[in-house]
């Protein structure tokens, strides 16, 4: 049964990283039009944020894969999860100024959120498991 858990656990880190690694790496791609974006939400100093979001899921995302300071990277990306759910989902969740269909996206966006930040509680206070590059 060990294996088993190990195998389970190891994809769950996977599937909980996953978003992360894939949310960096198009940003990545659309640099420009993510700043804009950003710039669109009021974000103050956009392009130097980007570039703190990319590396805080690039490495939050590496580190819960590899299990190598899993802990670690499950925690930052709960913190980093925090203002970006706030600003990007829960404000817009409840702006009575934006169409139903769109507050209706961004109530699903926050809670989507909400369910990865336990997901993340859950890996940084139980651990990865014992398939891991290194220790957690």
């Amino acid at each position: 049964m060990m294996n088993m858990t190990s195998l389970v656990t190891l994809l769950g880190r996977i599937l909980l990283a996953l978003i992360f690694l894939l949310s960096a790496l198009s940003k990545i791609g659309d640099y420009t039009g993510t700043v804009a974006y950003m710039q669109g939400r009021g974000i103050p100093a956009a392009q130097f944020l980007l570039f703190i979001a990319v590396l805080v899921e690039l490495s939050g995302a590496l580190l819960l894969i590899t299990g190598y300071k899993a802990r670690v990277g499950a925690l930052l990306l709960a913190i980093y999860l925090v203002p970006v759910t706030y600003i990007f989902h829960y404000l817009p969740a409840f702006n009575a100024g934006l169409p139903t269909a769109e507050q209706k996206i961004q109530m699903i966006s926050l809670m989507k959120n909400l369910s990865i930040f336990g997901g993340l509680l859950l890996a940084f206070g139980n651990g990865v498991g014992k398939w891991t590059l290194g220790k957690e």
